[in-house]
């Protein structure tokens, strides 16, 4: 939507009583004690926690990788992307609504 000039932006919300903005997400992704496949969702988690799988994860769900270096090699394949998720310095201002 944001690519048909709709004015979609990400909010970041100010912690409380810090003047810092920012957001917090947790993913896991656990082996459940007992499975019959424990050394096959022990390669499951290495590869999740991979640079090349996080940014082919981005760039077919949209959704950011965790991983600093995954980060910037996305921005390096597809720059719009660098638009997209806000970064440390790079959060856009809360411009409401």
């Amino acid at each position: 939507m944001a690519e048909e000039g709709l004015p979609i932006h990400f909010i970041v919300p100010e912690f409380p009583g810090t003047g810092e903005s920012g957001w917090a997400e947790v993913m896991y992704v656990d082996i459940v004690k007992g499975t019959e496949v424990e050394e096959l969702a022990k390669v499951f988690q290495r590869i999740a926690h991979e640079v090349e799988p996080q940014v082919e994860i981005a760039l077919l769900t949209g959704y950011s990788p965790v991983l600093e270096e995954a980060l910037e090699q996305l921005f390096a394949e597809a720059p719009v992307w660098a638009e997209r998720f806000p970064t440390g310095g790079r959060v856009a201002p809360d411009r409401g609504g």
